[in-house]
């Protein structure tokens, strides 16, 4: 058999050029390893590139008081927009921190109808007044931002609606997340629903 030096050589290329493309191709399977830190992850990283935004327990403030048993009434209905989740950490591998800037403006003065009942001559009456409502989440006007905790495994639902994710609490409570893209809302989805399984406790039995 006659010996080749260039066929060896060219092997040995060959066989070098199959290691690096192995150790790369093992290198990006593990880079996408999904895993409860992976999801965390991903959820900063929506965070941090301003792609998320929230209403928590809903942004809307709604007043109805009845006075003496008698009809006085004042109704109004705000609803303040969408506040921006600027970013988020994991405390504990399935607890999420979301950190929340408030949207300009956190006060605002709105119209309402007040209705009444003249006491002496019980004649129903409705006239325009104005009121001052603050932000739900503003603490009557003295912060700009606050903060919430999701522990997942007390979240008994995660649900996709076009580009929003709610989230249902055992307590019955709701957080809805809004997401600048479909494709994001998708995949935020799918990374959220993930951390609700993986960190659900009965999920150990099998079921």
């Amino acid at each position: 058999m006659t010996h080749n030096p260039r066929i060896e050589d060219r092997t040995k290329i060959s066989m070098k050029y199959v290691t690096i493309i192995f150790a790369l191709v093992t290198g990006l399977a593990q880079a996408q390893e999904q895993t409860v830190a992976s999801a965390q992850k991903f959820i900063a990283g929506l965070a941090e590139d301003g792609a998320l935004t929230v209403t928590l327990f809903g942004n809307t403030v709604e007043t109805l008081i009845y006075i003496d048993h008698k009809f006085n009434e004042r109704i109004f209905s705000k609803t303040f927009p969408a506040d921006k989740i600027s970013s988020t950490n994991a405390s504990e591998p399935c607890s999420t921190n979301f950190y929340v800037d408030l949207n300009s403006p956190t006060v605002s003065s709105i119209e309402y109808t007040y209705r009444g009942l003249h006491t002496y001559f019980q004649e129903s009456y409705s006239e325009k007044r104005s009121e001052t409502v603050y932000h739900p989440q503003s603490n009557h006007g003295t912060r700009n931002s606050y903060n919430f905790q999701i522990d997942w495994s007390k979240v008994p639902a995660v649900e996709k609606s076009y580009q929003s994710i709610s989230m249902l609490h055992a307590d019955g409570s709701k957080v809805e997340i809004f997401v600048k893209s479909k494709d994001y809302a998708t995949r935020l989805h799918y990374a959220m629903e993930f951390l609700r399984i993986k960190c659900d406790k009965k999920s150990a039995t099998g079921f």
